[in-house]
């Protein structure tokens, strides 16, 4: 009889038991369950970080294209100055040469007349030292451009430029360099005076025709992607300009 009543006991302690736990179990905080992964937002995250360097690597590029031009203006005024002074040394060789024959005829004792030396003419002079003004420097530019004298006359252009930065004839002394180094078929160095022209004075008058020219450098230079890249910038950035009209007449389509 004993052994039947406990029998009962046994079978319920482990129900008891059970329902025990299950209460616990039902008391302790439900896991939250992991969230599903979001392929848009890393996605979302991966395309920022590609904005971000390729931002980053714009202006780098950016920097780096300023300082090369920079760097090929100098290197171009350098070498015009070595042309100057090779011209120069010429010149005064020849002067030299002249005098001695003036004093071997005075010598002999036959009357000559003596000629000014070479250089001495109007488009020999030029202002120089710091009183020449910007419009001084500028017009001694063009006597000397139009007299066949590059060399001196891109010195000029490059002293006014320098001198005087903010003054209305600085853009249009930058790009008659550009233009004179064009036709000296220094395609870079053109290149390099058109696109410093633009990186200083973005809103210039002269930036559309700066442009534009730079297109012709760069074709020149057997880059037409470049080129072409230029006339479009052009035409978009400048559409009322009469450059923009030379652009698209390069670009081989007509005004829509």
């Amino acid at each position: 009889m004993l052994r039947s009543r406990l029998k009962p006991a046994k079978i319920a302690l482990p129900l008891v038991a059970g329902w025990a736990l299950a209460g616990c179990a039902s008391l302790l905080p439900a896991k939250s369950p992991d969230p599903p992964p979001d392929p848009l937002g890393e996605l979302r995250t991966e395309l920022q970080e590609i904005r971000k360097a390729q931002e980053n690597a714009t202006r780098a590029l950016s920097t780096l294209t300023s300082d090369i031009a920079t760097l090929q203006n100098a290197v171009a005024r350098l070498s015009a100055e070595a042309r100057q002074r090779e011209s120069n040394v010429a010149t005064l060789q020849g002067n030299v040469a002249e005098l001695s024959a003036q004093v071997r005829t005075l010598s002999a004792g036959t009357p000559v007349s003596v000629a000014p030396l070479a250089g001495t003419g109007a488009a020999g002079r030029s202002p120089s030292g710091p009183q020449a003004s910007a419009e001084e420097l500028y017009e001694s530019a063009l006597r000397q451009y139009r007299a066949g004298e590059l060399d001196s006359a891109i010195l000029q252009l490059y002293d006014l430029v320098a001198s005087y930065p903010q003054h209305r004839l600085r853009d249009g002394a930058q790009l008659l360099v550009g233009d004179i180094y064009y036709r000296q078929k220094d395609y870079e160095a053109a290149l390099a005076e058109f696109q410093a022209l633009l990186a200083d004075l973005p809103r210039s008058e002269k930036a559309p025709e700066a442009l534009l020219k730079s297109g012709l450098c760069y074709r020149a230079l057997g880059d037409l992607a470049r080129a072409r890249s230029a006339w479009e910038r052009v035409v978009r950035e400048f559409p009322k300009s009469a450059a923009a009209k030379q652009a698209q007449s390069l670009l081989g389509r007509k005004k829509g």
